[in-house]
């Protein structure tokens, strides 16, 4: 369904650049239990989202064990890449333990490159790798677009290495949506 609205926004002349993932119910605690198999239960923590228009992504979900002892943080994520074109949604799953250290991506629905590519397995891992130590690039950039020259929207030479290769977007939205959880966290356990 999501596909025949983006093509006939396309045809309309329209962007489908606002459509997000289609929100439906996620059981995180089953996505989870591929990385943190004693994950039992999570406390909802309501949060902003200046990342999104309209900020879909405003809960960040504190992972407890069945003694309720804390054994990570997860967002979900529902989004558009930030570019101008008919790219898809994004929905996943970003994971950061109690110390705030990246653990993974865990994709909701698979995640595409260019052309609507889905991801490889070689993808998750350089996304994961991406997120495990953002390259210092990412720091000068301001938005997904600031990726790609603006005539030709191929991926900068310089930041070529610092992408899933044609996921340039994608790559950079996840980077963004870590960074911002990573300063929330940082925010609430200063208090």
């Amino acid at each position: 369904m999501r596909y025949l609205l983006t093509t006939f926004l396309i045809v309309a002349g329209l962007s489908p650049n606002f459509l997000y993932a289609e929100k439906k119910y996620v059981d995180t605690i089953k996505i989870l239990k591929s990385i943190i198999p004693s994950a039992n239960s999570y406390r909802n923590i309501v949060i902003p989202d200046p990342i999104t228009d309209g900020g879909p992504n405003k809960i960040l979900k504190k992972i407890l064990d069945s003694d309720q002892k804390l054994l990570a943080y997860s967002r979900e994520i529902h989004t558009n890449t930030g570019c101008s074109s008919s790219c898809l949604p994004l929905h996943f799953l970003i994971v950061l333990s109690p110390k705030l250290k990246f653990l993974a991506i865990l994709e909701v629905e698979k995640l595409t490159k260019k052309n609507h590519v889905p991801f490889n397995t070689n993808d998750y891992i350089k996304i994961n790798s991406i997120l495990s130590a953002p390259p210092a690039s990412y720091k000068n950039l301001n938005e997904p677009l600031d990726l790609v020259d603006a005539l030709t929207r191929e991926t900068k030479k310089e930041l070529a290495g610092d992408i899933v290769t044609l996921a340039a977007f994608t790559s950079f939205r996840a980077y963004q949506y870590l960074e911002h959880t990573k300063f929330i966290l940082e925010k609430l356990n200063r208090k």
